[in-house]
């Protein structure tokens, strides 16, 4: 029984295999945004990752489905993520605000992904089927976070009241 092969360059190639999708999320990103999504060609990308054409359909089977892994990636998944910590935030109303703002600009506002949301205000028009997904995985799960944060305000403010009202009545 032959063992199996733990040669250097073997292990390069599986850690590469590992990194392969979040590099072929970035160059899609970056393409995206410097070419648009009609000038963006899905041979451009896989060039730009270090991969063949074939590789890259691998993992996305078309330029359509590669966008929307790159905004579920670089949006929707910042926004899960902030609705979750909204529910189970419970300190004041303030501070889960600023963690939110704080994360929302450190994962999105100062990077490259801020450009996603300018690029599809620009060719919603010209990819209505990627705008309603844009509608669908980033603008609606906003609602529910906003729900929460308010939420939270609410109890903030109800608690404060209610503290308040048996001072004065007391």
């Amino acid at each position: 029984m032959s063992e199996p092969d733990t040669s250097p360059a073997t292990r390069t190639r599986q850690r590469r295999k590992a990194a392969r999708p979040q590099e072929l999320l970035e160059a899609g990103l970056r393409l995206f945004l410097r070419k648009g999504l009609a000038g963006t060609r899905i041979e451009e990308v896989a060039r730009e990752a270090g991969v063949s054409k074939g590789t890259l359909y691998l993992y996305y089977p078309s330029k359509d489905e590669l966008f929307k892994a790159v905004v579920r990636h670089y949006l929707t998944q910042v926004i899960v993520e902030a609705g979750n910590l909204a529910d189970v935030h419970d300190g004041p109303s303030a501070a889960l605000l600023h963690q939110l703002a704080t994360t929302w600009w450190l994962r999105v506002g100062s990077s490259e992904a801020a450009g996603l949301v300018v690029l599809l205000m620009n060719e919603a028009t010209a990819f209505p089927d990627l705008a309603q997904f844009y509608m669908d995985e980033v603008l609606a799960p906003t609602t529910p976070c906003c729900a929460a944060c308010w939420s939270v305000a609410w109890r903030a403010a109800s608690s404060a009241h209610s503290t308040s009202h048996r001072t004065c009545t007391a």
